[in-house]
């Protein structure tokens, strides 16, 4: 009696567990091969008491058939067995015929000789979880091969790959043309070959098409996605265009389906279609979350690459445009140049009358040699082609060469320009000529702002494991908002008589960096300016 009334104690104890947790217990009676479920059941499993299977094939029958077979044989191993414990994943059907995916853990209860007589599971709905666990896995899988390529088409092709039959049974993705006309297929997948070359059939469609019997003209007017999740006659009336497009689109098996638009930037370029058929699935509100932020990620990778043509468009259209200037005007400038030098070195009579007005000519066509120079220049180091032929190089003879050739122009502004080199500087790997173009650019702009009577001083000092060069002058300085412009192209100080392209501090930074250097700018307003640069130790 007493073993009787211990074993009931403990029944009851068990179905208050059984009552009051939200997980699935399942308790099986393996000597009668019956089952007993908690109220949860119910509840997670969607379906109503009275069908709930009593016996134990009942729960075999409602595993997923691409899993049933190892489930059924490994618990059977362990029952089989002498072990404890058993636990496993699996999906189970659900009274809608969808599945929940489970984490499955089984206490076996054997008598006193180790038979065992009971199996009481715990069954956990982990859908969500996993849901979200391949979901994360598949948008990262998106990342990676979005950023494959730049040609848009056939990172989609693939992408429409990747979807199916991940995310549907078959996948269609559109973009709008260029200029904003023509909705055009740019990718189908499906998992069924022959039921994919019906889709290739398509046509492009125009953006303005009826909303109404074309969904995804509906999602790129609108910019809203579209989710049917039951795809019914209803559904199928209000879409087909005529008896063949109906009859193709019964063949397709259409269960349910996804629009959503391909939006990047406010703007939707296209709508990525996903579908089921063959599989049975139906899209609900968490898929179509998951299809949107593909369908944004689908969006940048299109945007990107589009932009990314534009630019090497413009790329093009400024080299040929630099072509132009380097041979069609370069050689007429040069021309008019030499002829102003050989009327001036001509003995005309009435070269007293003409000698100024050909000055002017001839310092015009010098400017402008300068500045196709400049734009030359410029074009090249944006093109990563600075092109610099490295020498070892002591710094004390930079320096010496920078004030022989640059103290004539400072003496002409009536400017003192004064040149330091310290002690002791380690050798450095330079292009003499180039190093010597970042000093002129930077003295030449020391000689634009500083007034007569000034002062430019020009230094070479040791930094860490570099070489630090500076030029100071004793200009106004620079205002300290105006400071972080300095190094874009073609920008000047507002105030200024010497107009030039505004390249050459461009330039003189793009040559520094080209020799692994940095450079930067110090100023007050009221003392002056002073520009450094470094140049690497040999």
């Amino acid at each position: 009696m007493r073993a009787e009334e211990a074993l009931r104690q403990s029944e009851e104890r068990l179905q208050l567990v059984a009552r009051a947790s939200n997980d699935v217990i399942r308790d099986w009676d393996v000597v009668t091969g019956t089952v007993r479920w908690n109220d949860s059941a119910h509840k997670v499993f969607r379906l109503p008491a009275r069908k709930m299977g009593r016996a134990v094939e009942w729960w075999c029958d409602q595993i997923h058939p691409e899993d049933r077979e190892e489930i059924v044989a490994s618990i059977h191993r362990v029952i089989n067995g002498v072990g404890e414990f058993w636990s496993d994943e699996y999906r189970f059907r659900r009274g809608d015929d969808s599945y929940a995916t489970v984490f499955d853990r089984a206490y076996v209860v054997r008598n006193e000789v180790g038979e065992p007589v009971r199996v009481i599971s715990s069954m956990v709905d982990i859908t969500e979880r996993k849901r979200e666990e391949e979901a994360q896995r598949f948008l990262a899988r998106t990342t990676e091969l979005l950023d494959t390529s730049l040609d848009y088409q056939v990172t989609l092709a693939s992408l429409a790959r990747l979807a199916v039959p991940t995310l549907a049974d078959y996948c269609l993705i559109d973009v709008l043309s260029r200029d904003g006309s023509t909705i055009q297929r740019v990718a189908t997948a499906h998992v069924n070959a022959d039921k994919e070359r019906m889709l290739v059939k398509d046509e492009n469609l125009p953006r303005d098409a009826d909303p109404e019997q074309h969904p995804v003209a509906k999602v790129v007017q609108s910019g809203q996605s579209v989710l049917v999740s039951d795809f019914n006659d209803a559904v199928l009336d209000s879409i087909a265009h005529d008896t063949e497009h109906r009859q193709g689109l019964t063949t397709l098996g259409l269960r349910s389906f996804m629009i959503v638009p391909l939006t990047a930037h406010g703007r939707t370029l296209g709508a990525i279609t996903l579908a089921a058929a063959e599989s049975g699935r139906r899209y609900n509100p968490l898929d179509m979350i998951l299809a949107e932020e593909l369908g944004r990620r689908a969006a940048l990778a299109v945007d990107n690459a589009r932009l990314y043509q534009q630019a090497q468009q413009a790329v093009r259209v400024r080299d040929d445009v630099l072509a132009i200037v380097s041979h069609d005007l370069r050689n007429p400038v040069n021309t008019i140049s030499m002829s102003a030098s050989l009327l001036l070195d001509s003995g005309e009579e009435h070269r007293a009358s003409t000698k100024r007005p050909l000055e002017v000519i001839k310092r015009t066509a010098e400017r402008m040699n300068v500045l196709i120079k400049d734009l030359l220049e410029i074009s090249k180091i944006e093109a990563g082609n600075a092109g610099v032929e490295l020498a070892r190089q002591e710094p004390a003879a930079v320096i010496e060469d920078v004030c022989e050739t640059l103290e004539p122009l400072a003496s002409h502004q009536s400017l003192v320009l004064v040149c330091n080199t310290a002690a002791g500087l380690p050798p450095i790997l330079v292009d003499g000529d180039r190093i010597l173009q970042v000093f002129s650019n930077l003295v030449g702009n020391a000689l634009k702002f500083t007034p007569a009577g000034g002062t430019i001083t020009v230094q070479a000092e040791a930094a860490d494991r570099a070489v630090r060069f500076s030029v100071a002058d004793t200009g106004p300085g620079i205002p300290a908002e105006q400071i972080p412009r300095l190094w874009d192209r073609y920008w000047q100080a507002s105030k200024t008589d010497h107009r030039g392209a505004g390249l050459g501090l461009a330039i003189a930074k793009g040559i520094v960096e080209a020799h692994g250097g940095q450079i930067w700018v110090e100023s007050e307003v009221g003392r002056g300016t002073t520009f450094f640069f470094t140049v690497p130790a040999a």
